[in-house]
């Protein structure tokens, strides 16, 4: 037995002895010195004994206890028989532990599980493990994940060994580093070898594939087949998930190896598998095993869809991408795909003044997923029917470009204000075409023309019959969807009374203070109210009021719509089915606001550095472009001259897309249309929204370790520095199209690191995105300026994973089982010798050996030292404070030991005879004179009294008789004391 202390820096603490003794000494001097020193080493005595109490004063003894825990293999490397017989093994080793002992179970494969906690045997039952309960999951083995929960499961005071039941097939961790850790804490390691996995087994070994090919170019796929039996099988090769070979393969044992010639088809990312089927069924034991999959980039021409707003206006833009070999493919609006497949046979789509209201139903919602999704390109250019003009605001469009509708700063931009004046008469309950209600109809069109407007725009509706409705007084559109709620409840009923409807809307349009103002109009019959309009037209052009009206079915005043339109300044339309009212809704409201409209020559400013300004040193004037707003991430090229976007790009999920807020014809571009290098500037634009300008600044690798991935990603600048601050992501697309982002972290100057699970086999396509600021140093109008623009790039790469390595390696590693068994050496005990590798069918008797360096236990000694503390606290208290004098100290003692105390001095044979003497003179009669006092006789003796009488008392024998006895007592006690 040992002592140890746990906190020996309080020791130090005894230092102060020395003053405690001297201040106790000072402040004790008016006690007697006996009494002082024992009060001071009662004093001292406590804090020594508090001294020790901090210190942690313990004995240590050796302890002889076993504590074992078993890590039992459970991946899918071991077969279920196999699992069995582990199983069989550890309750055989647990029903011989002694009954100190403890064990504790922990199943392991890719994860790790407590089967059961540390306990002693007796705790496991009869039969222990008999309904194992954790099932980790079993496609990876991780020893070192096992290993370390094993040793947060031990016990402190015993002797720890850790016995690995497993094939030892490592697929994930570092086993190596987890038994460096056991033995550093003591621990022993023992292994159990748990055999060959039955059975005959084939599996495909590698699929590779060519990094890059050329759209048309044959290449070869080869196949590695390994065999542990001479056999034959099908090799069947898939090109996505479509069938392209079934091949007869005969195989030997060992590895096979076979190529097969494949045409690059469609250009892209292209992904192949290989499955093979055995032709017997014994001669393969796991089907997992028997899937590899492969990737290639197939590159090839530039292949660009090309949508036209009106016929003739995209031909400029058309010569000029095919003068730089761009495939182009040119379509009117109307037949735009809104299909995802058939966009997806091309890498970037360009609209050249598409108005959105003249798109197909859905056609937006593909290209967006078109670009997000697939990673495709978008270019929007604009013109007087594009971007705000075009109804792009609050679309999907919008979402996908890099631009806002919105303006800012509003307040010194003209805004708007618009009035919907809408018949809902009976008449406007008649099914129009395409199956719905004229009524259905203007409603949806007038939703989707609130949508068109700004915050800084107002709006108003009045419903008319032959009764006129103020729905919605002329206020700021600042929720859109309390208006539609309130449009949506407009039911056809009653008459038309058309005078009615606009009076209040030119009344309320006039009092407004926007710069722009306007009626939209709607009507499917004949005013049959009022057929003066003279005082309505002339407050309208007195108020510049513009009143656009639209008259749906055969039944209307043609003759009054168009006059009204024509003398404000508005437009007439003549609907017979209705079904052109969406776009008509949405072309009026943009048209009312014109202030998003900007005609005037300057000179486009470069605001950032481009792969599309690549070896362009000049710029031509443009004549007008459409007003919009950068959005936060996205990248501002080309500016006005006031700072609106002219060029701005972005990545946009996995593609990428650029706003050009100009045209591309002989209207406000028509510098740039015959300036030389147009088709230049044009080509590498479209180029650049695919991806392949070859001038990314990030160069991204991922790697495989068991379950996860790694993304390393460098960015680096044209010049070689390092570009820091990147907020980097990278979308995964896994297997069965299940995609996920993660964030990339910064890890060193220009490193980006990240992680995500890859547990299924296949391909991932992984999109890394970059975006920031960055500054540099551009030349604008001949002067160097530095600026920070916006960074955004992006680089796609894929990632093959093969089944897991636990289908790969199917016979056991014996090495690394006995590589952990001797990290565990050191800590048995001398002459031990090496420790044998069992097998299942051993007898489990030598892993209960107490054989360890013994481990020890502590034992506190700071209880007792504090318990002495407090015992001799209230002795030092009454030392210090009560005076007892000797005698108080032998009363004290008879009382305990209850017998009475001796007196000082030997007392009289009656002491209080003295004072019954006294009282009974008082009573006799006065004695007789000397003279009348007869002689005594000499028969009569001399009266003695019992005891001598006291001459010192001062009891008065004369005092009157009515003082009582028990006052006289006292003051003779009195007497005495003093």
């Amino acid at each position: 037995m040992n002592l140890s202390l746990t906190n020996r820096w309080a020791l130090i603490l005894l230092l102060l002895l020395p003053l405690f003794w001297w201040i106790g000494r000072q402040g004790l001097g008016y006690m007697r010195p006996l009494r002082r020193r024992l009060a001071l080493g009662l004093r001292l005595a406590f804090i020594v004994l508090l001294v020790f109490s901090f210190a942690g004063f313990q004995t240590v003894s050796a302890v002889n206890n076993l504590a074992l825990v078993f890590l039992v293999d459970r991946s899918d490397s071991v077969d279920a028989a196999t699992q069995a017989h582990e199983l069989d093994f550890v309750r055989n080793a647990i029903s011989k532990m002694g009954s100190d002992d403890r064990a504790a179970v922990v199943f392991f494969a890719a994860d790790a599980v407590v089967e059961q906690p540390m306990s002693p045997a007796t705790a496991y039952g009869t039969t222990p493990l008999a309904q194992p309960a954790s099932l980790p999951l079993n496609y990876y083995t991780d020893i070192e994940g096992a290993v370390r929960l094993g040793l947060a499961l031990f016990p402190a005071e015993a002797q720890k060994r850790l016995v690995i039941v497993s094939d030892g097939n490592e697929t994930t961790g570092s086993a190596e580093q987890a038994a460096q850790l056991a033995a550093a804490s003591g621990a022993g390691i023992s292994a159990v070898n748990v055999g060959n996995r039955p059975g005959n087994e084939m599996l495909v070994a590698d699929l590779q594939a060519p990094a890059f090919v050329r759209q048309g170019e044959q290449f070869e796929l080869n196949i590695t087949i390994s065999s542990s039996v001479e056999t034959s099988a099908t090799l069947r090769l898939y090109s996505g998930d479509n069938l392209q070979a079934v091949v007869p393969v005969p195989l030997k044992k060992g590895d096979n190896r076979f190529t097969r010639q494949v045409t690059a088809q469609q250009r892209g990312f292209a992904t192949f598998r290989a499955d093979l089927q055995p032709s017997q069924p014994n001669t393969d034991s796991a089907a997992q095993n028997n899937t590899y999959s492969a990737f290639t980039f197939i590159q090839g021409k530039p292949s660009v869809l090309l949508i036209e707003g009106h016929s003739g206006e995209a031909d400029p833009l058309l010569s000029a991408l095919r003068a730089a070999s761009v495939t182009v493919t040119l379509i009117a609006v109307k037949d735009t795909p809104v299909d995802l497949r058939a966009l997806a046979a091309y890498d970037s789509v360009v609209l050249d003044n598409v108005p959105a209201s003249s798109l197909p139903p859905g056609a937006m919602e593909t290209m967006q997923s078109y670009v997000r999704d697939l990673g495709r390109g978008l270019v929007a250019v604009g013109g007087e029917e594009s971007f705000a003009l075009g109804g792009y605001f609050r679309t999907p469009l919008e979402a996908t470009l890099p631009i806002d509708m919105s303006l800012p700063n509003r307040l010194a931009q003209p805004n708007t204000a618009i009035e919907l004046v809408i018949d809902h008469s009976g008449s406007m309950s008649e099914i129009a075409g395409g199956g719905e209600m004229k009524i259905d109809l203007v409603k949806r069109s007038a939703d989707q023309a609130v949508t068109q407007l700004g915050t800084d725009d107002s709006v108003g509706v009045i419903i008319f019959d032959d009764q006129v409705q103020e729905m919605l007084p002329l206020s700021p559109v600042d929720d859109v969807k309390r208006i539609q709620g309130m449009i949506g409840g407009i039911e056809p009923a009653g008459g038309t009374d058309i005078h009615g409807g606009l009076a209040p809307a030119v009344s309320n349009l006039a009092q407004s203070g926007a710069k722009s103002k306007a009626i939209i109009l709607l009507t499917d019959g004949v005013d049959g109210v009022n057929n003066n309009y003279d005082d309505l037209i002339k407050a309208a052009i007195d108020s510049k009021i513009s009143i656009t009206t639209i008259g749906v079915g055969p039944i209307i005043n043609a003759d009054l719509l168009g006059s009204l339109a024509k003398q404000t300044g508005g437009r007439f339309y003549h609907t017979n089915s209705g079904l052109d009212l969406p776009q008509i809704f949405t072309t009026e409201a943009h048209i009312a606001a014109r202030s998003y409209l900007n005609q005037r020559q300057f000179t486009p400013q470069i605001s950032a550095p481009s792969p599309i300004l690549k070896g362009l040193k000049t710029l031509p004037d443009l004549y007008g472009y459409v007003a919009a707003t950068t959005k936060p991430l996205a990248s501002l090229v080309l500016a006005s001259d006031n700072g609106d976007p002219i060029l701005a790009a972005w990545q946009y999920g996995l593609g990428r897309a650029i706003a050009w807020t100009s045209d591309a014809q002989n209207n406000w571009a028509k510098s740039w249309v015959n300036w030389p290098d147009f088709s230049t500037f044009w080509s590498q634009a479209v180029i650049w929204t695919m991806g392949q300008t070859g001038s990314s600044s990030l160069q991204p690798r991922v790697t495989l370790d068991g379950p996860t991935a790694s993304i390393t990603v460098d960015a680096i600048g044209g010049g070689g520095d390092y570009i820091n601050g990147l907020d980097m992501a990278a979308s995964v697309a896994a297997p069965g199209q299940i995609t996920n982002t993660l964030s990339l972290r910064q890890s060193a100057p220009g490193r980006y690191v990240g992680q995500f699970p890859a547990p299924q086999s296949g391909v991932y396509l992984i999109d890394v995105r970059a975006a920031g600021e960055v500054s540099s140093t551009v030349m604008v109008s001949g002067t160097l300026i530095q600026r920070t623009s916006a960074f955004s790039e992006s680089e796609t790469l894929g990632l093959a994973v093969p089944y897991p390595a636990e289908y790969r390696n199917l016979q056991p590693n014996t090495a690394l089982l006995q590589h952990l068994i001797s990290a565990g050496l050191p800590n048995l005990q001398p002459g031990q010798g090496a420790q044998k590798l069992l097998v299942l069918s051993d007898d489990p008797t030598p892993l209960l050996a107490h054989n360890l360096i013994a481990a020890s236990a502590g034992h506190p000694l700071w209880p007792l030292f504090l318990l002495l503390a407090i015992i001799i606290l209230p002795f030092d208290i009454a030392v210090r404070r009560l005076m007892i004098t000797g005698g108080e100290l032998r009363q004290l003692l008879a009382a305990i030991t209850r017998r009475r105390p001796r007196p000082e001095y030997a007392p009289a044979t009656n002491a209080m005879q003295p004072l019954f003497n006294s009282r009974r003179a008082r009573q006799r009669p006065p004695p007789p004179t000397p003279s009348a006092t007869p002689p005594l006789s000499a028969d009569i003796a001399p009266i003695r009294s019992a005891a001598p009488l006291d001459t010192s008392s001062t009891i008065d024998a004369s005092a009157p008789p009515s003082e009582s006895l028990a006052a006289r007592l006292r003051q003779e006690q009195e007497r005495r004391r003093q």
